[in-house]
């Protein structure tokens, strides 16, 4: 009578805890797996490394993942960002210890999660506790060194997260990631993020401009190494950029002393890749990560779920910690395997965008000529220039200067605001200059004629074929009178 009586208290205690520590949030499902691993061809079976992919809810605000394993707390209080938005169903993977000896099968757990609105003060209580069937899934990095040290990863250990010392969500919000082969890191990093910038901030890129094909050839990639070490790639991508004349621009800093720099970065939109190494017997070897969240925490260390190929054919986002201050800044799950940051490479939209729509069509078709400003201060702009083919340019003063602010865009009609003789009726490229802050960006807009007739076009001509039939009709009535009479 006394235990059962003991079960309820801790049963009661247990719930108080809960709710004092935050009310549950979104509704979510839980899938187990232990892992393998192939770390550039060294393998490692049956690891005591499990991971969880919880399926949840997006929330607008940052919520904290819970998990007990077989009566140990595994995941304590990590954040989880809603990186698909909210109300949307979505998946993040999180780390952990099966607590097995290297090498044995697990087969199931026993679990208890909680996912709720502030930090719990204890692990979520085992009483409570779900059975599971655990799943096999692997591993799979292949990055550029090539060296022939041992890539075994590292003991498993709980994942340990902390509050939040900011309750926004730093997150760039549906970013998708693209199946790609081994060495394929780096070039599958950047065409995931130019992809990401295209549609974030409505680029004018020609999608076979940033397939992972493409940054391969941009970056120096070589068959079976990859990109090779020492090689600066963020300089050799800012080249193709500019050959190619894409709006888009590449900056690269070190990580651990960039970090309150690369979070204003996301939060306007702007993509970042991380580079992590590993280090052995003077060898280093690198792979490259999208950061697509990232939280700080009140202990000085930082939340961060990065997207990747991690096994050349999964690209569940991955949540883990980094801290950045220790010799190891990875031990708590997902990138443990490797153990320090190496730099922010940050890409984002040309500061100031100029675009014209539409971008090719008839002759007499008017265009929207928008100025974007994708910096972080405001700009002014003085002048529009629109250089029509054989003609002169028509110019449209802006007295006093447009003010547009940071993420603000502005739009004109052309020819409708500049008035006198501009026109869109000759045929041809027509070249768009904006003035701003003495910069000048420039953009294109083509018309074209004889192909489509515009709706002027086209009332003439049925205007002409009804003509035409009124003609031939009173003809034909002639002559068959003409024919009667005779």
């Amino acid at each position: 009578m006394k235990q059962w009586k003991r079960i309820v208290i801790m049963a009661i205690f247990a719930a108080l805890v809960t709710f004092w520590s935050g009310a549950p949030a979104n509704a979510e499902s839980l899938e187990f797996y232990q892992l393998d691993f192939n770390l550039d061809g060294t393998i490692t079976l049956n690891s005591d490394w499990g991971v969880v992919d919880l399926t949840f809810t997006g929330s607008d605000t940052i919520v904290y993942f819970n998990l007990t394993v077989n009566g140990t707390w595994q995941v304590q209080d990590m954040p989880v960002l809603s990186l698909e938005g909210s109300g949307v169903n979505q998946t993040q993977r999180f780390w952990f210890d099966l607590g097995n000896e290297v090498g044995t099968n697990v087969t199931d757990l026993y679990y208890v999660s909680r996912l709720t609105t502030a930090p719990l003060l204890s692990a979520p209580p085992y009483v409570d506790s779900i059975y599971a069937q655990v799943r096999d899934d692997s591993v799979v990095v292949y990055s550029n060194c090539g060296c022939p040290f041992n890539r075994t990863p590292p003991p498993a250990k709980p994942t340990v997260g902390g509050t939040v010392s900011d309750e926004k969500q730093h997150k760039l919000e549906g970013f998708e990631t693209q199946e790609c082969g081994r060495y394929d890191c780096v070039p599958a990093a950047i065409s995931n993020s130019l992809k990401f910038l295209k549609k974030r901030h409505g680029l004018n890129i020609n999608d076979d401009d940033i397939t992972i094909d493409k940054m391969k050839e941009a970056c120096g990639w070589v068959d079976g190494v990859g990109v090779p070490p020492g090689t600066e790639w963020w300089d050799l991508k800012d080249e193709y950029m500019k050959k190619k004349k894409l709006p888009i621009t590449t900056e690269r800093r070190v990580a651990k002393e960039n970090i309150d720099w690369v979070i204003q970065q996301i939060d306007i939109g702007q993509d970042v890749e991380m580079t992590v190494r590993w280090q052995s017997g003077g060898f280093v070897d690198y792979h490259c990560v999208a950061l697509v969240g990232i939280a700080k925490l009140d202990n000085g260390k930082y939340s961060i779920t990065v997207a990747h190929d991690a096994k050349q054919k999964d690209r569940v986002p991955q949540s883990g910690v980094w801290d950045p201050n220790a010799d190891d800044e990875f031990t708590d799950g997902f990138l443990s395997h490797w153990q320090q940051s190496g730099s922010f490479v940050v890409e984002c939209p040309a500061s100031v965008l100029v675009g014209a729509t539409p971008q090719s069509a008839p002759t007499g078709t008017p265009a929207t000529i928008t100025v974007k400003n994708n910096g972080t201060e405001p700009i002014q702009v003085t002048e529009i220039t629109v250089h029509r083919p054989g003609c002169q340019d028509d110019v449209k003063k802006l007295d006093p200067p447009v003010t547009i602010g940071p993420g603000d865009e502005k739009s004109w009609k052309y020819p409708d605001e500049w008035g006198g003789q501009a026109n869109v009726n000759e045929g041809g490229k027509y070249k768009v200059k904006v003035t701003y802050n003495k910069d000048i960006v420039e953009t294109t807009f083509e018309r074209y004629a004889g192909v489509i007739p515009t709706l002027t076009e086209w009332g003439l001509i049925i205007f002409g074929v009804v003509l035409i039939g009124f003609i031939t009709y009173v003809f034909l009535r002639r002559r068959k009178a003409v024919v009667s009479l005779r």
